[in-house]
């Protein structure tokens, strides 16, 4: 670093020179200086030979510190400049003139020490991203990204830049090649040409041609090493940007995984936003921070740990599904996920395999190949639930076969990459597709098996319960015809009891008869009989068990229902409802409310009671612990809807609600 120090004070130019060879012994930093006692040299001199430090002082004859450093200004704006002075005046006036500091006499060597400190900082940093040149013009700052070649033509250097400048410098070509050469991306290629390889085009047997154009003579006896250096070149480049590209695919490969896993796990992102949106930060940051603590290798090593056991656990824990399914739908994703590198490879194959393609590939088609996972896959994989223990293992040990050969030969050990690498590639493809077919086939046939004995149970249990609703029907008319056919005899008995001036005992036959009637009675509470007949059954139960019972029944069309459907519906919900009741104590806070009526054409029904019991929902549906738990309530789902309604189960203060509109 060359130095020039200006003052008319020669008290003051030994002192800054005695602080100057303090700075250098003390940090071991190599600089030249030049004094000059007055300001009209130092202009004249300074034109002519570049400085990169001014140390000026202020209050000089003929010129002062301030006029000679916008003198300066006018052909060097990127050296530095210190004013030393005694006066505080000019110190605003300083920042016109781009001042480093401004320091007061006498100056302390803490206070120069710090400043020098500040200066040298600011060029270490500058100095692997600009280039300083003095031309006659004035003082140049470039950018090495902008420097395409550098020329050496008798006594002068030519720099080229990429906005179609040339500087012409008068100084030594070794000195500039031992400067530039530091940096990686310049190459010497001639004795009299250096060139920053990002702007080379090609490279032939005589020259090589530029971007811009310009064709550079070659060293014949270098052209070999030339090449070989370039392609080293490249070759790094690749592989940093290949880093930058494998962490960003890494990135992709965490979302596709999370949010498959999840959608596997019947967990709906419509229903379930927050809970995408915080797993996926909360993943992604446990993962910055590992990498930022470890490192890229280890992180991929650890993946599993990071990822796929606490994202399990989560599913199992937080939305309480089966631990299995949790490991079948964590699992399932990562093995679907890897189609994404079988494309990026097959891409990658006519690019010459460059990784960098390959990446760019596999992120590409992430999103498109998630929709199709989520719109073909996870239907199936969502129906495992209702599967036999078989079906599930089966489902968990094809992912975890595939899992644990993909880690144990590819991510801890590399014993599978001393074959073909393609064929490792290609390899877990097949895996992918056969799970695929096996999973769309089996599940398939599973869930229409499934479905038919469903609804063969539900058939059952409707033509169970309406046999049963009819039978009480049959025994309602026969219990009143007998009371019917009696009639005469009561009467004579009650006749004979007044009589007998014994009225409390026709008061009591009176009670036991009217109390019978009841029981067998059917109450119209609608046009509909069938409805008229459950219902009424329901409320006698309830009454027996002293459960207080509502009824409302405003509906009057019910012609486009079949009875066996209406016995279904009515029958299980109040069922429900009325072994709910039973099971609760005190019996004071038993109710059962049941209102049906028409709205926009269609049939609501509402149905409420109390209960005591905690009620387990499963996917919203309540659940039973007992033995063929769920019937009642599937043959309520099905009949909705066979006539394209919709249902709701909700519990909630001590109060269950079904509703439906059909």
């Amino acid at each position: 670093m060359k130095i020039a120090l200006c003052d008319d004070d020669e008290r003051e130019l030994t002192n800054i020179r005695s602080l100057l060879d303090s700075y250098q012994k003390t940090h071991n930093i190599p600089f030249t200086y030049q004094e000059y006692h007055s300001s009209c040299e130092l202009a004249l001199r300074a034109s002519k030979e570049r400085f990169d430090l001014y140390l000026l002082d202020i209050l000089m004859p003929h010129m002062t510190g301030m006029q000679l450093a916008r003198e300066i200004r006018t052909f060097d704006h990127a050296a530095d400049i210190i004013f030393l002075t005694t006066s505080s005046d000019f110190a605003v006036e300083s920042y016109t003139v781009k001042a480093t500091n401004y320091l007061m006499k006498p100056v302390s060597s803490n206070a120069f020490f710090a400043a020098m400190d500040d200066i040298l900082r600011a060029k270490t940093q500058e100095q692997g991203h600009f280039l300083v040149l003095k031309s006659r013009i004035g003082v140049h700052k470039i950018p090495l990204s902008e420097l395409i070649y550098v020329e050496a033509q008798n006594r002068k250097v030519i720099y080229y830049t990429s906005g179609r400048e040339q500087i012409v410098c008068t100084e030594l070509f070794s000195s500039v090649c031992d400067s530039l050469l530091q940096h990686r991306e310049f190459i010497q290629v001639h004795r009299s040409f250096l060139v920053n390889m990002n702007y080379i085009r090609s490279i032939g047997t005589i020259d090589m041609c530029l971007h811009n154009g310009t064709n550079v003579p070659l060293a014949q006896r270098r052209v070999a090493d030339i090449k070989k250096h370039y392609l080293a070149f490249r070759s790094e480049e690749r592989r940093e940007l290949s880093s930058v590209f494998s962490l960003v695919n890494y990135a992709f490969v965490l979302f596709f995984g999370i949010v498959a896993a999840l959608y596997f796990a019947d967990i709906g992102f419509c229903d379930h936003k927050r809970v995408y949106v915080l797993t996926l930060f909360f993943f992604g940051i446990a993962q910055l921070l590992f990498y930022l603590i470890m490192g890229e290798s280890v992180l991929y090593k650890c993946y599993p740990f990071l990822i796929h056991l606490p994202l399990i656990l989560l599913i199992f824990l937080r939305f309480h599904r089966n631990l299995s399914i949790s490991a079948i739908s964590v699992l399932s994703a990562y093995l679907l996920c890897t189609p994404r590198k079988w494309f990026g490879t097959f891409v990658a194959f006519f690019f010459d395999r460059n990784p960098v393609v390959s990446y760019i590939a596999s992120i590409i088609i992430t999103i498109p190949l998630l929709v199709l996972v989520i719109r073909f896959v996870s239907p199936y994989i969502i129906r495992l639930k209702y599967e036999s223990r078989t079906t599930l293992l089966l489902f968990f040990l094809l992912p975890l076969v595939y899992y644990v050969l993909e880690y144990t030969f590819t991510v801890y050990t590399d014993l599978l990459y001393t074959g073909g690498a393609v064929v490792i590639d290609f390899m877990d493809s097949f895996l992918v597709v056969s799970f695929f077919i096996l999973s769309v086939l089996s599940l398939k046939f599973s869930s229409e098996k499934n479905k038919a004995e469903r609804e063969n149970i539900l058939l059952t249990t409707a033509a169970t319960q309406a046999q049963k609703e009819i039978s009480q029907l049959s025994a309602f008319q026969q219990q009143a015809a007998i009371y019917r056919h009696d009639l005469r005899h009561h009467m004579n008995f009650i006749q004979s009891c007044l009589d007998q001036n014994n009225p409390k005992e026709a008061a009591s036959y009176i009670h036991e008869i009217c109390t019978n009637l009841e029981h067998s009675s059917v109450i119209r509470y609608c046009v509909n009989e069938s409805v008229n007949l459950i219902v009424s059954s329901y409320a006698n139960q309830a009454a027996a068990n002293h459960i207080p019972m509502q009824i409302s029944i405003t509906a009057t069309e019910f012609s486009r229902f079949q009875i066996t459907d209406l016995c279904s519906l009515f029958a299980n919900a109040l069922e429900n409802a009325l072994h709910a009741c039973q099971q609760m104590n005190p019996q004071s806070q038993r109710y059962i409310l049941l209102k049906v009526y028409e709205k926009n054409t269609q049939l609501c029904i509402q149905i409420k009671n109390s209960y005591e019991q905690p009620v387990v929902f499963a996917d919203d549906i309540p659940i039973s612990r007992s033995v063929n738990h769920g019937i009642g309530v599937q043959s309520m789902i099905s009949v909705v809807e066979k006539y394209h309604g919709v249902y709701g189960f909700f519990a909630d203060h001590g109060e269950f609600r079904f509703q439906a509109s059909m």
